[in-house]
């Protein structure tokens, strides 16, 4: 019985349609954006609705239908939905109040014109949202000097965040610009050791109070260089002297002093010491503490890491004026102490010095 029902149903239908005009959406709402908390409204314009069954209907995330109202009913419990239908001039308006996130979709105007046939039109609801960095963002890369490095800056929000980088410590980028702004990501295509540091991302979309930013930080890995700021050093017999070179290096190099063949360490003859100064730059010393004969002569700095070696060489040779600095020691050269004991100490210690480079 119940299947003849619904036959008389659909032929009932069929009819009306076929002697019926068909009804037609005349208008609707164009693509809509509004901000959180804000109201939208959502018009539709039928033409010829005659006693034809209207639908709003909200498209859901898999694909699947959701009906929100048909005619003058509202289907939907939500108090921040209103329905308007006015049947003289066609309007089928859905209003929504204090908008949320979880309201942005497709929304249809449909007109159900037969048994197998829906007018439909469809009104895009957009919301805005402020920029949010997603916390799979890598924060921490670490290549080779010469290689590709891919920063990468995982943000969401609405309109689609503009990424702006720059660097933590104010140096300019690797374009040599203040800033880079990409879509995505950062591309460094021959990374360089100078290019070590923290790098912030920036996403900005006008939205929100303010801009949403992550740290990420980039180390370049590369070989030893070696800097010598003194590779002649003169110190008179019985004497200290120290000998001093500074390595940049990542990762941290071994470090090793050599005279000749013998390798340096420490001893009653010799101090040997290293200071890390920052990440890559170490400076190494070697102090004599009393010099014989067999002291002179080169003494060769060397660092290694895995991506290489570097070396240098220091000649220490002998003065017949002890030099100053080292062997000053703690000694006060200020005005008020050249004051107090007289000028005749400076003028020994810049001869001496003034002796030894014509040597």
């Amino acid at each position: 019985m119940k299947w003849l029902l619904k036959f008389m149903l659909c032929v009932s239908v069929f009819k009306l349609s076929s002697s019926q005009k068909t009804p037609q959406i005349s208008y609707v709402t164009p693509s809509l954006t509004t901000d959180i908390g804000g109201e939208a409204k959502l018009e539709c314009t039928i033409v010829d609705r005659q006693d034809y069954p209207i639908l709003w209907t909200r498209v859901g995330k898999g694909g699947q239908n959701f009906p929100i109202a048909t005619g003058p009913k509202l289907l939907l419990k939500d108090q921040r939905f209103d329905l308007e239908l006015n049947e003289k001039s066609g309007q089928y308006i859905l209003s929504i109040r204090d908008v949320q996130p979880s309201d942005a979709s497709s929304y249809l105007c449909q007109i159900v014109a037969g048994y197998n046939s829906m007018v439909t039109a469809t009104v895009e609801l957009s919301v805005k949202l402020p920029p949010v960095i997603s916390d799979n963002t890598t924060r921490s890369f670490r290549v080779t000097a010469g290689e590709k490095v891919e920063m990468e800056c995982q943000s969401n929000g609405f309109p689609t965040p503009r990424i702006t980088w720059t660097r933590e410590d104010g140096r300019m980028m690797p374009n040599g610009q203040e800033e880079i702004i990409t879509p995505r990501k950062l591309i460094i295509n021959q990374v360089r050791r100078e290019d070590t540091g923290k790098y912030l991302c920036w996403a900005k979309n006008g939205v929100g109070p303010g801009d949403e930013h992550r740290m990420l930080t980039l180390e370049v890995e590369y070989p030893p260089i070696i800097e010598v700021p003194r590779p002649k050093i003169p110190q008179a017999l019985n004497h200290e002297t120290e000998l001093t070179c500074k390595i940049q290096a990542f990762p941290p190099p071994a470090i090793h002093w050599r005279q000749g063949s013998e390798e340096i360490s420490n001893s009653p003859m010799y101090h040997v010491s290293h200071f890390a100064s920052q990440n890559d730059l170490t400076t190494s010393v070697v102090k004599i503490l009393s010099i014989d004969e067999s002291h002179y002569g080169n003494y060769t700095c060397e660092a290694v890491n895995r991506h290489g070696k570097a070396t240098q060489t220091i000649e220490l040779y002998q003065s017949q004026i002890p030099i100053c600095p080292p062997v000053c020691g703690d000694l006060d050269l200020s005005n008020s102490a050249l004051n107090r004991h007289g000028k005749s100490l400076l003028v020994v210690v810049v001869l001496a010095n003034i002796f030894n480079q014509i040597l």
